[in-house]
């Protein structure tokens, strides 16, 4: 819920943040109860994915940044979060897509990691594969039912992943120039969704 305070825009939390997206809490549902089952497969994608790869991501545009080949910019948002029902007020910073100074730059970038990303993903599918064989569960079992939800995740999420770099591959992507206030040019990268939509690449990037 949003309030307009004093120019700024206030945002309230009063539950977990996961629980905001449906689809977030069916995934750690899933993950949980797939874990009953002695496969840890899925709860350790979602860990990977929702933490140590934005780790991963920040500090190469860290890097980056240090070198002066990419230009990270951020929005400051406002939050009152309800803790025992106390409001504690805080700040977040939001990261935007970030600008590079090289073209080809930008797109290596975004080539590199979601090759890696890529193969992260095909990593946690063999592994649930091998947790499901070792389990010896019959193939009309609550086992069989968990693992199979969870592998079909895992699975559309590693073929959006190939469909992002084929679309890097065939330069089927839109860069979005910028000019700085010194006059120089910088890029950012947009995907092209259904119905030409521009979603930006970090976005695609560190979507779990």
């Amino acid at each position: 819920m949003d309030k307009k305070t004093q120019g700024m825009t206030m945002n309230y939390q009063v539950v977990p943040f996961w629980i905001y997206s449906g689809r977030v809490a069916f995934f750690i549902l899933l993950a949980v109860l797939t874990g009953f089952w002695g496969m840890n497969a899925f709860l350790l994608y979602l860990l990977f994915h929702g933490i140590v790869w934005q780790l991963v991501v920040s500090l190469r545009l860290h890097t980056l940044k240090e070198k002066g080949l990419v230009s990270r910019s951020h929005d400051i948002s406002h939050w009152i979060v309800y803790v025992y029902s106390i409001p504690v007020k805080e700040e977040r910073a939001i990261l935007k897509n970030p600008c590079f100074a090289l073209e080809q730059n930008m797109k290596d970038f975004f080539f590199r990691l979601l090759l890696l990303k890529g193969i992260t993903q095909l990593g946690f599918i063999v592994l649930l594969l091998v947790q499901y064989i070792r389990t010896d569960a019959d193939i009309v079992s609550l086992t069989t039912l968990f693992a199979g939800l969870s592998a079909i995740i895992m699975a559309v999420m590693l073929y959006r992943t190939g469909l992002l770099i084929r679309a890097l591959s065939a330069n089927a992507f839109y860069t979005e120039k910028l000019q700085s206030e010194s006059g120089s040019l910088w890029y950012q990268l947009c995907f092209i969704s259904h119905g030409s939509v521009k979603t930006a690449g970090l976005d695609k990037l560190l979507a779990v």
